[in-house]
């Protein structure tokens, strides 16, 4: 399964975040504010949702459904970029495509609304307990998360007619989150990085996007320095650029997590 990138909608992600991060995620909140919080944890299964993807094609007269059962992603990206609505991409599998599928009946569609890059703010501190306590302002030109959560289809020889996966498995070997920061840096913040990059010291990040009534995404990341310096890309207006490229890392308790907030208290996104 490939998204490409499309536009991120706040309406929409819980049904992504469950089949990627963590699954059975209820939503407390008022009639109309729902927080929805996806914790990774490194211990535990994440029992993630499955899905079911149906397509229908018409030629007027006549439909051509297609259903894909027990659809996961296993990559998710987000980007933000100048002049451009926050974006996000996945990639996963499912099982094998059935084309005489009952599509679900009649849904009600959430009023969505588009999340603004240039809403988007970076924190950076030193522990996750102090996650979006310090906020990067005025240097922060675009950035980059890729994540990868090790999930993958697994075929044993269980005699199965369909030749498709049996059940999905977790490697750890494909776990990563990787980050890459644009940024016009000034002096302070500059010798704060570099020295973080010489040390290997942790860093926690939040990236956070805001709308409207109290709409909110959260990406809360453990991570350090890929190399022990920082990358200078040259100037802009005057101002230099630097590259900040990130890994994933951990204190042996956190890694990723993920807090949705919105109006539409659906499991699978659908009021």
């Amino acid at each position: 399964l490939t998204i490409p990138d499309t536009p991120v909608y706040y309406e929409q992600l819980q049904t992504f975040f469950g089949s990627f991060i963590k699954g059975a995620v209820a939503a407390p909140g008022a009639p109309s504010v729902y927080t929805w919080t996806y914790t990774r944890s490194l211990t535990a299964d994440p029992a993630l949702d499955y899905l079911t993807i149906e397509r229908r094609a018409k030629d007027f007269s006549t439909n051509e459904d297609m259903e894909v059962p027990a659809c996961l992603f296993n990559q998710m990206t987000f980007k933000y970029a100048e002049g451009s609505p926050l974006l996000f991409a996945a990639q996963g599998f499912g099982r094998k495509a059935d084309d005489s599928s009952t599509f679900t009946a009649a849904q009600t569609m959430p009023t969505p609304e588009i999340a603004p890059s240039a809403m988007s703010s970076v924190y950076i501190d030193t522990t996750w307990a102090g996650i979006g306590g310090t906020q990067i302002t005025s240097q922060i030109i675009g950035w980059d998360l890729t994540m990868n959560n090790g999930a993958m289809p697994q075929m044993t020889a269980d005699g199965r007619a369909d030749l498709d996966y049996t059940l999905p498995i977790h490697n750890p070997d494909n776990m990563s989150l990787d980050l890459k920061l644009t940024c016009l840096m000034d002096p302070t913040r500059f010798a704060t990085e570099r020295d973080a990059a010489k040390a290997g010291t942790l860093r926690a990040i939040q990236l956070k996007v805001t709308g409207t009534a109290s709409r909110s995404l959260k990406l809360n990341g453990l991570f350090k320095y890929t190399k022990p310096g920082i990358l200078m890309l040259g100037e802009q207006n005057g101002q230099i650029m630097v590259s900040l490229e990130l890994e994933e890392a951990t204190d042996a308790t956190n890694w990723l997590e993920a807090i949705l907030v919105n109006a539409t208290n659906a499991a699978d996104g659908v009021a």
